[in-house]
């Protein structure tokens, strides 16, 4: 699914408990997942994985698709 020019999964990719990651340069990290049946995204600004990361910004998001347009918004209202 394109949301905004980035191929996003739908919906079920993340009802099925898999995570989606991504990057644009080289300090701008942002990943979504499944969190107790919430989409949980968050954005970190290391070049390390989200399990190492320091400080990311997460917000949580209806796991729906109607939803996903406004996570992938939120992705990018972050990005310095």
């Amino acid at each position: 699914m394109m949301i905004n020019g980035h191929d996003i999964p739908e919906i079920a990719f993340f009802e099925n408990k898999n995570v989606f990651t991504g990057s644009e340069g080289k300090n701008f990290r942002y990943r979504l997942a499944n969190s107790d049946g919430k989409l949980q995204v968050s954005v970190w600004y290391e070049d390390i994985c989200f399990e190492l990361s320091k400080n990311p910004e997460s917000e949580f998001f209806d796991l729906s698709n109607d939803a996903l347009p406004s996570a992938v918004d939120w992705i990018f209202s972050r990005k310095k």
